[in-house]
């Protein structure tokens, strides 16, 4: 039988009302979420951010396309709970728990370093909650219902889930594991979505084999379904769009820095996003997260808020044309930037993928050495063709390019400057961000400013 879409219920006056209140409390403490679910996972065509339905068993689920919550269910719940609620499921979207678990249930068995287990979609279920729910309680953020899944002993927050996972399975004997399905078992159910199989919200014993595993019991309830990926959609998981992962780690990576640049970046959640972003994250991309975190991030402003939301109390991100105003770019022409050959044209090339992606009123472009030697001012990719071969060789000041900014008047979003480090820096720190595109592998040389190191052609 063919799977059929979750059907989505309209939202009562109340509901509605409780529901802006989440938003609007989800944007003061969690800002970064925010960004994460209207870049990544705003799906739902309108200004709810989420589907509301009744065709799942709990209060909330997820299955790696969008938010999902039962009405009746998650609306029982407080307001800080309704908050830890969707910060849940945003943790599970941006850990892309849905796709990664319908893997390993396909091939049947979850593996780890060599190391293999029978896989159970509700034992996995259960470590992933146990893992979240941990790193949300560490980070303080929203509100814990006590009946949910927590084992302060494990210390969860601190671990990935496939490595809880064989911690906790080894941890007490096993059950007897008995795959063969009973009669019946895997008939289409309502909605299309097969009744008695794992994952589904209605499995049975006898098809899962770590559903009754003693190392579960007693943890807590599950707070939320764990689906196939698309499942919502009606659309079998091999329909959907593969997973733009370069996007989910710009989204992730911003939405870290608006949570730092805002104070609201305690440890645990630092630790959280850092264990999702890659461990070499090439500098290009790095310097493009900076700038979008600064000047804003896929069409969305949080300088101009969404008239529509305002109306109804919320404060959240509006459209923008420009994603950025000013971008001053400084590139260091002295002699030991020249011995990389390549370097100056990966940096020119950079510029005009910060000119495609955030589309700037205007970009600054300034080479210098112990003075300012060029000067181009570029609105579109295509003006980089102006640029021949940059001048330079001499020593290394700074201070020029942060005296050029002054002299003319601009307060540029952000400086971006090229540069070994080995030079004379301005008495003091200026009123606008500094990127510092650094080659040295030195940072402690910067006073101030965010560094971004990038390779030379020896490195």
């Amino acid at each position: 039988m063919q799977k059929i879409a979750f059907k989505k219920v309209p939202l009562n006056p109340k509901e509605r009302r409780l529901w802006a209140d989440t938003l609007a409390v989800l944007n003061w403490i969690a800002p970064g979420f925010v960004h994460i679910i209207y870049t990544m996972l705003n799906n739902t065509g309108d200004d709810e951010l989420a589907l509301f339905t009744e065709d799942i068993s709990t209060a909330a689920a997820t299955d790696g396309y969008q938010l999902i919550f039962k009405p009746t269910e998650y609306f029982k719940l407080n307001l800080m709970q309704r908050v830890f609620a969707v910060l849940h499921e945003v943790m599970h979207e941006i850990l892309n728990h849905c796709t990664v678990s319908y893997y390993f249930q396909k091939q049947g068995k979850i593996e780890l370093a060599g190391r293999s287990l029978p896989y159970s979609p509700i034992f996995s279920n259960v470590v992933q909650d146990l893992v979240i729910n941990a790193t949300l309680l560490a980070a303080k953020l929203g509100e814990f219902n006590p009946k949910w899944l927590f084992d302060a002993k494990l210390q969860a927050e601190t671990k990935d889930w496939v490595s809880l996972y064989f911690e906790m399975w080894k941890s007490a004997p096993q059950p007897r594991i008995n795959p063969r399905p009973k009669p019946g078992q895997g008939e289409p159910g309502e909605n299309g979505t097969p009744q008695n199989l794992p994952g589904t919200g209605k499995s049975n014993p006898n098809d899962d084999p770590g559903e009754d595993h003693p190392a579960i019991k007693g943890k807590g309830e599950r707070m939320d379904e764990h689906l196939e990926p698309g499942t919502s959609t009606g659309k079998d998981p091999h329909e959907m769009p593969e997973r733009n992962e370069q996007q989910w780690q710009q989204a992730v990576n911003t939405g870290m820095e608006i949570q730092r640049s805002q104070g609201k970046l305690p440890g645990a959640l630092e630790h959280f996003f850092q264990s999702v972003l890659r461990p070499n994250v090439d500098w290009a991309e790095q310097i493009r997260t900076n700038l979008i975190r600064i000047s804003g991030s896929g069409g969305y402003t949080w300088q101009r808020l969404d008239r529509r939301l305002v109306a109804r109390g919320i404060g959240a991100p509006g459209i923008t044309g420009h994603q950025a105003g000013l971008i001053v770019e400084g590139a260091d022409t002295s002699g030991s930037i020249f011995q990389d050959k390549t370097l100056l044209d990966r940096f020119l090339g950079e510029t005009a993928g910060i000119i495609e992606d955030l589309n700037p009123e205007e970009v600054r472009f300034l080479s210098c050495d112990v003075s300012i030697t060029q000067e181009f001012v570029l609105t579109d990719a295509d003006d980089l063709r102006r640029i021949g071969v940059l001048k330079g060789g001499g020593g290394t000041d700074f201070r020029p390019v942060f005296d050029y900014i002054e002299e003319h008047g601009l307060m540029p979003d952000v400086l971006v400057y090229l540069t070994d480090g080995d030079g004379t820096f301005p008495k003091h720190e200026p009123d606008y961000p500094v990127i510092w595109g650094d080659i040295s592998g030195k940072p402690d040389k910067y006073p101030w400013g965010k560094v971004v190191f990038i390779p030379t052609a020896k490195d």
